[in-house]
This record gives structure tokens, C-alpha cells and sequence, in this order.
């Protein structure tokens, strides 16, 4: 699926529901990582729309020991 400028800003907001039709119902696959990055592919059950999500380490946090 293509998305355009609007849709990725107005899922980036609101990541609970399709970029494409707006529904809740979306489910991710298992979330993968290489080399310091992580994606997840997202389907929609309603419209079967599929797009990936991509994550960014926003913090690190040291054990206790």
C-alpha cells in the first residue's frame, strides 16, 4: 500500500487504526530487528490493507545489578 503525505502524518498521530479506511481491527506480525532497527508488518482486517511500521530507540535504560 501506498501512503501519502497525509495518511503517514495522520497514523503517526493515531497508530491504533488503518491509514487507509480508518478501522481499529489492524494486526501486526512479529517484530524484526537488524543492525539496530526494528519494523513490523501491520495487515487491516477490514479493507486488507498492509503497510510496515518502523521503530526508533528513543531511550536505553542500565540494569540493576
Amino acid at each position: 500500500m501506498i501512503l501519502t503525505k497525509e495518511q503517514k502524518e495522520k497514523y503517526l498521530k493515531s497508530p491504533n487504526v488503518c491509514p487507509a479506511c480508518g478501522h481499529d481491527q489492524i494486526e501486526g506480525g512479529p517484530v524484526e530487528v537488524d543492525n539496530g532497527h526494528c519494523w513490523q508488518n501491520i495487515t487491516c482486517n477490514k479493507c486488507g490493507a498492509c503497510w510496515t511500521d518502523i521503530y526508533k530507540l528513543i531511550e536505553v535504560e542500565g540494569d540493576e545489578e
